[in-house]
């Protein structure tokens, strides 16, 4: 509710809680299943969100990493920290390829480096969601977190420069992408 019950927040909390029920219950987890009740709870909510790109977006990436990222990745399991580290890179592309023609109907264009971008960019992420965690619970019990504040600001810094950076880049994206649809 506090983040304005977006399609892929909503998709999120519906999805993890379905997952910690099954643990609590001791039933196996379809990951698929959850995605498919996500989208059914919130259709019969408002069914129009079926016609809105973050809903769409948002199934489409999940449901593409649910196939393909453990299928593309090259590294078996057992090699745990290097599997690791490549299922970064297959999230990502798989995220973006399964949205990429969702991504071009709304938007007209398509990110050419969007790997370089992305890897570099996970990295980061763990700083700022476990900075945020903290900055909430020192803010709740009181104590002043400035420091918290600018440590975010400069992990978010880095992340816009990133992103800026890649996407300065020669021929960064394929613009003008249009679906003529008779």
């Amino acid at each position: 509710v506090m983040t304005g019950m977006t399609p892929s927040v909503t998709r999120a909390a519906i999805m993890t809680t379905l997952y910690i029920i099954g643990l609590i219950i001791q039933r196996r987890h379809s990951s698929i299943n959850a995605l498919c009740f996500a989208a059914l709870i919130i259709l019969l909510f408002s069914p129009l969100q079926l016609y809105s790109a973050g809903f769409q977006l948002s199934f489409a990436a999940v449901l593409s990493i649910l196939l393909f990222a453990n299928r593309i990745n090259p590294i078996d399991r057992k090699q745990r920290i290097l599997y690791y580290i490549t299922s970064l890179a297959c999230v990502s592309i798989s995220a973006t390829l399964g949205t990429a023609l969702i991504s071009a109907y709304y938007f007209h264009s398509f990110p050419v480096y969007f790997l370089i971008g992305n890897i570099l960019v996970i990295f980061m992420l763990p700083i700022i969601i476990g900075g945020g965690v903290l900055l909430i619970l020192l803010e709740v019990c009181g104590f002043c977190s400035n420091w918290i504040c600018y440590m975010l600001d400069f992990a978010y810094n880095i992340i816009a420069t990133i992103t800026e950076t890649t996407a300065s880049l020669p021929f960064a994206k394929i613009n003008n992408i249009y679906f003529f649809i008779l």
